[in-house]
C-alpha cells in the first residue's frame, strides 16, 4: 500500500502548486502524510536491516545517499539550467527558481546558492533572520526544503528514536507534548497574552521540527505497535476499505474554504491526516510482489522533486499560463516522463549498489525474499517484532 500512497500524495502536491485554488489542502496534507510513511518505512529498515550489522549505521547512510542525492543533484541542475536560459519564464512560475546577484548578494544568499548543491542548508531549524527557522529563498529543486527536513529526523531515528519501542513511545509522547505546545502558543498569541514576534503559527506547525516530529514519530510507533493495533482495534476489511477512502478524501476536501474556523485549526486536519495515513500503513503488509506498484513508488520521490521545473518547460512551449488545468495537466505528465528517466537512468542502476550495501542480493530484494546474511549480526542489536518475521522491508530503504 505504501507504494501506491507514496505515487498519490506525490501527485496530490502536484495538484496544489499547479492548481491551489482547487486543491488548497491537498499539498501540505500530503506532505505530512510522507513524513508519516518516512517514519514508518526508516524503522522498519533499521530494524530489519541496519540494526543488525556492525556496522549498520555507516551502510544505513551511505544507502540514504545514493536513494535521495543523485535525484535530488538531477533535479536542481534542471532548475538551474532554466535559471540560467529563461529566468523570467522560471520565476514566474516558482519564484524560488532563480539566481542570485552574485556581485551584491549577501553571505546567506551565497549559502542558500551553494545549498541547492549539497541538500544541507535549504532549511534550517533556527536562524538569525528567522526566530523559528529559514528556508531559502532560492532553491532550483523548490521542494527540497521538506527533504533537509527529513534529513534532520533519519540522524535521530538512527541514533535515538528508532531503537527500542521504548524511545518510540518516549518520541511520540514528546511529540504530542510540542503539539500542544504549538496550540497553546498560537491561542496565547491570537488573544494577546504574548508577543510572538515574527514566529508565525504557520512556521510553529508546518515548518519547523517541532510540529513535523508528529508524523514522523506517529509512523515510527505502527512498527512497533502494529501487531498489537491489530489485535486490539480488529483492523477487518471493513476497517481497511473506510481508512483506505479517508486517505484519499481528506485532502481533497477545500477545507480552508469552509469556514473561518477550520482554517485557523489547519494544523489539526494536517496532524489528523498524519494519523490517518498512520492508521492505513497498520492495515496493509509490506510485500509487494507487483514490479508496476513498486515503480509508481519509485516515481514518487523524482515527481515530487521536478514537478516545477516540468511546469516551466510546458508553460514555455505551449503558453501556459499559472494555476489552469491545462498547466496542471501537462506539468504533471512530463513530470511523470521525466520522473521516469530519472527512476531508469539513475535509480535502477543504483538498487545492486543499495542491495548490496543492505547484505542482500537485489533479486532477494525485489522479489520481497528473506536471504542469509554474510554479515555477523552485531551483539545486542535490536531484533525485529516477531510480527514482522515473515514480511522483510522490501521498500529499497
Amino acid at each position: 500500500m505504501q507504494y501506491l500512497l507514496r505515487f498519490y500524495l506525490a501527485s496530490l502536491v502536484v495538484c496544489f502548486h499547479m492548481l491551489p485554488d482547487v486543491f488548497p489542502a491537498s499539498g501540505r496534507m500530503a506532505v505530512f502524510g510522507f513524513y508519516t510513511i518516512s517514519g514508518y518505512v526508516i524503522t522498519m529498515a533499521l530494524q530489519q536491516t541496519y540494526y543488525t550489522l556492525p556496522d549498520g549505521r555507516w551502510r544505513f547512510v551511505k544507502n540514504r545517499f545514493y536513494r535521495l542525492y543523485p535525484s535530488f543533484i538531477a533535479a536542481s541542475l534542471l532548475g538551474l539550467a532554466l535559471a540560467v536560459a529563461t529566468p523570467q519564464a522560471a520565476s514566474a512560475i516558482n519564484g524560488s527558481i532563480q539566481l542570485p546577484d552574485f556581485a551584491e548578494a549577501s553571505l546567506w544568499e551565497m549559502q542558500c546558492f551553494v545549498s541547492n548543491f549539497v541538500l544541507f542548508g535549504i532549511h534550517t531549524p533556527f536562524h538569525y533572520e528567522q526566530p523559528f527557522y529559514s528556508r531559502c529563498e532560492i532553491r532550483y529543486a523548490p521542494e527540497t526544503w521538506s527533504t533537509n527536513i527529513e534529513l534532520y529526523f533519519y540522524a535521530f531515528m538512527l541514533l535515538v528514536g528508532s531503537r527500542s519501542r521504548a524511545s518510540i513511545s518516549f518520541w511520540l509522547a514528546a511529540s504530542l507534548l510540542g503539539v500542544l505546545v504549538i496550540i497553546l502558543t498560537v491561542i496565547a498569541g491570537r488573544l494577546g497574552w504574548v508577543e510572538l514576534m515574527e514566529i508565525t503559527p504557520y512556521s510553529m506547525w508546518y515548518y519547523s521540527v517541532l510540529g513535523i516530529s508528529l508524523p514522523f514519530s506517529l509512523g515510527a510507533a505502527v512498527f512497533f505497535y502494529r501487531e498489537r493495533l491489530n489485535q486490539f482495534l480488529s483492523l477487518g476489511p471493513t476497517f481497511r476499505i473506510a481508512i483506505t477512502l479517508l486517505v484519499i478524501a481528506l485532502p481533497l476536501i477545500p477545507w480552508p474554504y469552509l469556514s473561518p474556523l477550520i482554517e485557523s485549526g489547519r494544523p489539526i486536519y494536517h496532524w489528523g491526516y498524519a494519523l490517518v495515513v498512520a492508521a492505513c500503513l497498520a492495515c496493509y503488509s509490506d510485500t509487494v510482489r507487483s514490479k508496476s506498484i513498486r515503480f509508481l513508488g519509485d516515481l514518487s520521490y523524482p515527481l515530487f522533486l521536478i514537478h516545477w521545473q516540468c511546469a516551466i518547460i510546458v508553460s514555455l512551449l505551449f503558453g501556459l499560463q499559472s494555476n489552469t488545468p491545462e498547466l496542471l495537466i501537462a506539468a504533471f505528465l512530463l513530470a511523470c516522463l521525466v520522473s521516469t528517466l530519472v527512476v531508469m537512468l539513475i535509480d535502477e542502476p543504483l538498487k545492486s549498489i543499495r542491495a548490496k550495501n543492505r547484505g542482500r542480493s537485489l533479486d532477494a530484494t525485489l522479489e520481497g525474499k528473506t536471504t542469509k546474511r554474510v554479515d555477523h549480526v552485531a551483539v545486542g542489536s535490536a531484533p525485529a517484532p516477531p510480527s514482522f518475521q515473515s514480511t522483510r522491508n522490501t521498500s529499497s530503504e
